[in-house]
């Protein structure tokens, strides 16, 4: 089970954000509007941390870890 956080964009890709019971955290992304989309798991709050650190600003991912 998992709760949806929020959503984030970059580069024409449309992110949802998930956060899941075991602490860890799910991407699902597109750039067609989600007719397809992509999705990538990260087991912990700090892999989801380490992944997204170089590609938002801390106010953009302050949100979505509460």
């Amino acid at each position: 089970m998992s709760t949806f956080k929020g959503n984030l964009e970059k580069n024409g890709y449309e992110i949802r954000v998930f956060k899941e019971k075991n602490g860890g955290y799910q991407l699902e992304y597109s750039n067609d509007g989600f007719k397809t989309k992509q999705v990538k798991v990260y087991g912990s709050r700090y892999a989801f941390l380490k992944a997204m650190e170089s590609r938002f600003l801390p106010e953009e991912l302050r949100e979505l870890l509460s």
